[in-house]
C-alpha cells in the first residue's frame, strides 16, 4: 500500500544562511539515502522556514524494494571436514541467511564454490526511517554548532522536537527508541504553527495537507511562496518610487521570516545629504531594510519586511524608525568628520595601516602600485594617460582606508573615496579610478571601464600576486588566503577584454624590479609566479571541455614570449573546432610527422629552410607543399579569426596528408630524395609547431 509520509524538524530560530543550506543539503542528501535504504516512492517535496525544515515522500510504499541476489561463499574444499561444516561454511551460512540445504556448490574454473541465493529488502520502511532521518539530520553540516541541556548531541541551535507522520499514523516516541541520537530528542504528537500569531498545536489528517494546514495557521513553509510574497509587497508599498533592488537581502528576509509582511518607514529628510550607498549600507547591512529611489536617488521612505503581529504594526514602525535614525545619526556623524580633512590630506596616513606583513603599509603600496603602472605602460599598454594623473590617482586610491565610513563599512572602500575625490574636485578620471580599481571584487561583479581604471586594476591585482607568493601566502591545493586564484582570473579577464598583447615572461620580469627595496625576486620566484598564471588560463579552459594535452601544446608553442590575449584567442579557436572529427585526425597525422622528424633528430623550433621543389617525385609531395605554404602564409595571428582561418586550413588538409603518407615512402635509400621529403615534413610542422607543441602531443 502506498502512503505519504512526512517529516518535520522544528526548532530554535536558525540564522538564515544556516536554514537556507541546510535545506539545500537535505535536498541533496535524501534521495541517496533513500536510494541506499531501497525505499519506493514517487516523489519529494521540501520547504523549510527559520524555524522548522520538512520533507514529505510521496506514495511512498510499505515496505523497501526487494531485490535477489546470489552471493558467493567459500571453495567446496575448505567447507567441510570430515564430512561435517567447517567454521568458514557456517560463516557464510549465517551471513546468507540460510541453512545447509539451501548451499548450491558449482564449478568456477578447477574449483567448486558454495554459493546462496538470497533476498534482501522488503522490510517495513518503519523500521528504516528513523535510521535514514537521523543520518540526513545530522550530516548537515554548519559553519558552527551548540550543545544544549545535557544532550550528547550537536545543531545549529537547540531542536524543540520531531514530527513523523505515515499516512494517518502519527509516530510516537517509540518509534525512534533504537536510534541513539535521534531518540535523545522530542517526538511531539502535534504541528506548532506561528510562534505568535498560532500558538495552539494542532493534528493533520493526512500530510498532503501540511502546507495548507500551516498557512491557515499563520505559517508560508515554502520558501518560494515566502519570497513571492515578500516581493510583491515590496514593490506594491515602494510606490510612488521604485525599489532599491537587492536580491541577496531578499534572499535573507525570505529565511528570517514564517508569515512575511512590509511596512512603510520614513527617516527624516536631512539625512538625504548623506551619499545614497551610506543611507543604503545603513539600512540594508544593519537593519534589513529595503530603501526606495526617485530617478536612481535614494528617498526617506524605507520597507521593513516583518514577522510579528499586525496588531501591532504602528509600534513595529515607530521602533524600526527610531533605530534608523539612530543608525543614520551615526553615518553622519561620520561623514562629517571625514569630510573635514580632503582626501589628498589623508595620504600620509595611510603609513599606519600594514598591506602585508613584510611588504610595507598601504603607503609603500600605493608607492609601488605607480612604478608597476609604470610598468605596464612600457609594455605597449592600449590607452595613453598622462602620467600626472597616474601618479594622483594611485596617491587617491587608498586614501579612504584612514576614513571612518570605510572603518564602518569596509566593503564600500573605494566607493567612498571615489564620492570624496569627487567632493573634492579632483580630476573624473582618477574619481572613477579610485572606485574602478577593485573591480571586480567578486563573481558577477562589473569590470573596470576607463583606461585609468583598468590601469589601476591590473596594478592592483599584480601586485597582490606577487607579494602573495613573495610572502608566503601562495595557493595550495585546500587553501588561498589572499584570493590570487579569483584576483588572477580577473587580471587574465581585463587584459583579454582590452586586448593587451605583451611578452608575459619579460612583464613579469620587469614587475619584479619593483620589490629589490622589500625583498630579493628570483628567477625561480617569477617562473612560479608565471605558471601559477599561466596555469589559470588552462583550468578556464579545462571547464570548457578541451584535452588537458591540448591546452599545454598551445601554451608550450608560445615558450618565452606567452602573450595572454594571443593564447586566449588561439584556445579559444581550439574550443570552436574540438569536435571537428578532421582536426583531430589531422593532429594525428601532424603528430605522425613530428615523430618522424624526432626519430631522425630534426628540430622545427627554427624557421624552416624550403624544400627543393626540383627533387619531388610525387603529385602527393607538391600536395604538401602546397599545404605548407598555405599555413606559414596563415601563420601571422593578429585575432582570434587568423587562428579560425589557420585551424579550418587544418581541418580541410586531412586529405593531402592521408594521400601523401598513403603513397609517399619518406625513409627511402635515395639520400638527396629522403633528405628533401624530410625537410618537407618540417617546412609542413614548423607552422603548426609555432601553434601547438606537437611533442607535448606525442
Amino acid at each position: 500500500m502506498l502512503k505519504d509520509f512526512l517529516f518535520e524538524l522544528y526548532t530554535e530560530e536558525i540564522p538564515a544562511s544556516y536554514q537556507k543550506s541546510a535545506l539545500q543539503q537535505w535536498k541533496r542528501l535524501l534521495p541517496d539515502l533513500a536510494k541506499k535504504k531501497g525505499l519506493q516512492y514517487q516523489s519529494m517535496d521540501f520547504g523549510g522556514t527559520p524555524r522548522r525544515l520538512y520533507f514529505r515522500i510521496n506514495h511512498l510504499d510499505e515496505k523497501t524494494k526487494e531485490e535477489k541476489q546470489e552471493i558467493k561463499g567459500p571453495p567446496k574444499n575448505i567447507c567441510f571436514e570430515n564430512n561435517q561444516p567447517t567454521k568458514a561454511l557456517e560463516g557464510f551460512l549465517k551471513k546468507a541467511g540460510i541453512s545447509l540445504e539451501q548451499v548450491e556448490f558449482r564449478n568456477i574454473g578447477k574449483s567448486e564454490y558454495a554459493f546462496a541465493k538470497i533476498t534482501i529488502g522488503g522490510e517495513p520502511v518503519e523500521t528504516v526511517l528513523p535510521e535514514l532521518i537521523e543520518t540526513l539530520i545530522f550530516s548537515v553540516s554548519f559553519p558552527k554548532t551548540m550543545r544544549w541541556s545535557n544532550l550528547e548531541i550537536a545543531y545549529a541551535r537547540p531542536i524543540i522536537h520531531l514530527y513523523f507522520q505515515f499516512g494517518k499514523d502519527v509516530w510516537t516516541q517509540e518509534k525512534i527508541e533504537s536510534c541513539k541520537k535521534l531518540s535523545q530528542l522530542k517526538v511531539s504528537p502535534s504541528i506548532t504553527g506561528h510562534f505568535i500569531l498560532s500558538k495552539k498545536p494542532f493534528s493533520l489528517a493526512d500530510p498532503k495537507g501540511y502546507e495548507e494546514k500551516l498557512k491557515k495557521h499563520h505559517v508560508l513553509v515554502r520558501e518560494d511562496d515566502r519570497k513571492q510574497k515578500i516581493e510583491k509587497e515590496l514593490h506594491e508599498k515602494a510606490k510612488p518610487y521604485s525599489l532599491s533592488e537587492n536580491q541577496r537581502l531578499l534572499d535573507e528576509v525570505t529565511w528570517l521570516t514564517e508569515n512575511p509582511s512590509v511596512l512603510v518607514g520614513i527617516f527624516p529628510k536631512e539625512f538625504l545629504r548623506l551619499p545614497d550607498i551610506v543611507i543604503l549600507s545603513e539600512m540594508e547591512l544593519h537593519q534589513r531594510y529595503f530603501g526606495t529611489l526617485l530617478e536612481g536617488k535614494v528617498t526617506e521612505k524605507f520597507l521593513v519586511v516583518t514577522n510579528g503581529d499586525p496588531a501591532y504594526e504602528k509600534n513595529i514602525i515607530t521602533g524600526n524608525e527610531r533605530v534608523l535614525k539612530a543608525r543614520l545619526s551615526d553615518g553622519a556623524f561620520f561623514y562629517d568628520e571625514d569630510r573635514k580633512k580632503p582626501l589628498i590630506d589623508r595620504v600620509d596616513d595611510l603609513k599606519s595601516i600594514v598591506f602585508l606583513e613584510g611588504f610595507g603599509s598601504m603607503y609603500d603600496k600605493k608607492e609601488r602600485l605607480k612604478k608597476i603602472a609604470a610598468t605596464i605602460t612600457k609594455f605597449s599598454y592600449p590607452f595613453k594617460i598622462a602620467d600626472d594623473l597616474i601618479h594622483r590617482a594611485c596617491d587617491l586610491a587608498k586614501a579612504d582606508l584612514t576614513t571612518a565610513l570605510v572603518y564602518e563599512f569596509d566593503h564600500l572602500q573605494g566607493e567612498i573615496g571615489s564620492i570624496y575625490a569627487q567632493e573634492d574636485k579632483e580630476p573624473e578620471e582618477v574619481c572613477k579610478a579610485i572606485y574602478e580599481h577593485y573591480l571586480p571584487r567578486r563573481q558577477g561583479d562589473a569590470y573596470p571601464k576607463t583606461p585609468l581604471g583598468i590601469l589601476l586594476s591590473l596594478s592592483e591585482k599584480i601586485d597582490n600576486v606577487f607579494a602573495g607568493f613573495l610572502s608566503g601566502n601562495k595557493p595550495t591545493s585546500s587553501q588561498d588566503p589572499l584570493a590570487l586564484r579569483r584576483q588572477t582570473l580577473y587580471w587574465i579577464d581585463i587584459i583579454i577584454e582590452i586586448q593587451w598583447q605583451f611578452a608575459l615572461q619579460d612583464f613579469l620580469e620587469g614587475v619584479a624590479t619593483r620589490y629589490h627595496n622589500v625583498t630579493q625576486v628570483s628567477s625561480k620566484d617569477i617562473i612560479e609566479i608565471r605558471d601559477f598564471i599561466l596555469g589559470r588560463l588552462q583550468t578556464v579552459f579545462e571547464k570548457q571541455g578541451i584535452d588537458k594535452k591540448l591546452i599545454a601544446a598551445g601554451i608550450a608553442s608560445e615558450e618565452g614570449k606567452w602573450k595572454l590575449t594571443s593564447l586566449w584567442q588561439k584556445l579559444s579557436a581550439l574550443n570552436d573546432f574540438k569536435k571537428d572529427d578532421r582536426f583531430q585526425r589531422i593532429l594525428a597525422s601532424f603528430k605522425r610527422m613530428a615523430g618522424i622528424l624526432k626519430e631522425h633528430k630534426i628540430s622545427v623550433a627554427q624557421k624552416m629552410e624550403k624544400p627543393d621543389s626540383n627533387l619531388f617525385e610525387t603529385q602527393e609531395e607538391k600536395l604538401l607543399m602546397e599545404l605548407a605554404e598555405k599555413l606559414q602564409e596563415k601563420s601571422s595571428f593578429q585575432n582570434a579569426k587568423d587562428y579560425q582561418a589557420f585551424f579550418q586550413i587544418l581541418a580541410d588538409s586531412k586529405e593531402t596528408v592521408d594521400q601523401f603518407f598513403d603513397s609517399v615512402m619518406v625513409n627511402v635509400e635515395d639520400d638527396a630524395i629522403r633528405k628533401n621529403r624530410l625537410a618537407l615534413l618540417a617546412y609542413a610542422v614548423h607552422p603548426v609547431q609555432q601553434v601547438l607543441d606537437l611533442s607535448r602531443l606525442l
